[in-house]
């Protein structure tokens, strides 16, 4: 039998595969951590699950983060509703093969969503906007009372404009 390359323990502490759907399905994470902490048998072995958890969720957000998604509770959300296996194959990579390929893919998707919403509401009070093929938000500078200059001075990134204060979202 060949030792595990996981120096860590990670895949046996966290239960994977098995583990990976309750963390994503949103099953209280002190029940999991404390029903694979029995089922071991080990003595702090909840402890070492609750670490470990802990290092994965806050690397899977700076994964996120890196794509550009802001809201980690709304980013959950949209997954579970609109695309849970994905997220279980996601959270299973993350943790099995230390690859957040998957998990920025899906992040990459809500933050489209996320900016068709907020296109949409701009424009409902008369602001033109246009979307780039990966996402990107460019809203008129001009009906935003900015002086404009040139071709390149039409339009500046949504991001910007609420950064910069000409866009308040409430």
């Amino acid at each position: 039998m060949t030792k595990s390359r996981d120096p860590k323990g990670y895949y046996e502490i966290l239960g994977v595969p098995s583990g990976a759907p309750a963390f994503v399905r949103g099953i209280d994470t002190n029940k999991v951590i404390g029903a694979l902490a029995q089922q071991s048998g080990q003595e702090g072995m909840a402890e070492r699950i609750s670490a470990a958890h802990g290092e994965f969720l806050a690397s899977g957000q700076a994964a996120l983060t890196n794509v550009g998604v802001r809201d980690h509770a709304d980013f959950e959300a949209f997954v579970r509703e609109h695309h849970a296996e994905a997220a279980v194959d996601a959270v299973r990579d993350l943790v099995a093969h230390r690859s957040v390929a998957r998990l920025q893919a899906l992040g990459r998707k809500y933050v489209q969503q996320a900016n068709a919403k907020l296109a949409r509401i701009v424009e409902s009070h008369g602001v033109n906007t246009r979307t780039d093929a990966d996402g990107t938000v460019w809203v008129s500078a001009r009906d935003l009372g900015l002086p404009t200059q040139g071709d390149f001075g039409q339009y500046i990134t949504l991001s910007k404009a609420i950064r910069d204060g000409h866009i308040e979202i409430a």
